[in-house]
């Protein structure tokens, strides 16, 4: 998240213990690490150029993910509208969605963007938002956080530690249609 120049880089997320156990080696690459502050953009940013990697397939996984929570609803529920704003702000131009994501990241976005029954998904959404809003060519080659690997990782152990913490709850389990009523 950025703020008056200042960008706040979320910490790398902690690993559930089944995930630890079986994948070793993704926690001694991507061991935990605090949140950090991030000034300016990294000097070896300047040289970097722009090419499709890993981390852009993850953030395409995250828009898939907050377009279908925004659209779902469980079987024999009223539709929720989805309101104009949020619409234009998932459709509009690249700046109405960065402003959208980073709402999303601080959660100032309310949880009336998806049907209620799935209110508890926010605060994921906004756990990946964290990770995305922050431009990995701002760090430093050395950090952790800039390799193209970390953003699935990030998303990976996020996920999991939701799935695990939420397997037995209603919301996980409701029924949805199979197509969206025209």
């Amino acid at each position: 998240m950025t703020l008056l120049g200042v960008t706040l880089v979320p910490a790398v997320p902690d690993s559930p213990k089944v995930y630890t156990l079986n994948h070793p080696e993704r926690i001694k690459q991507f061991p935990f690490e605090e949140d950090k502050v991030v000034r300016k953009p990294s000097a070896d940013s300047i040289n970097r150029q722009w090419r499709h990697e890993l981390d852009h397939d993850a953030e395409s996984v995250f828009w898939l993910l907050l377009f279908w929570a925004v659209g779902v609803r469980p079987v024999q529920r009223d539709i929720t509208k989805v309101s104009t704003l949020t619409w234009a702000s998932l459709t509009g131009n690249v700046s109405d969605r960065v402003h959208f994501l980073e709402g999303l990241a601080r959660g100032r976005i309310k949880s009336d963007i998806i049907n209620s029954h799935y209110e508890p998904l926010m605060p994921l959404l906004s756990d990946l938002a964290a990770i995305l809003v922050v431009d990995r060519h701002w760090l430093d080659d050395s950090e952790t956080r800039n390799d193209p690997e970390y953003v699935p990782e990030a998303f990976q152990r996020l996920i999991l530690s939701f799935i695990l913490e939420n397997a037995k709850k209603e919301f996980m389990s409701k029924k949805v249609p199979l197509k969206l009523k025209d």
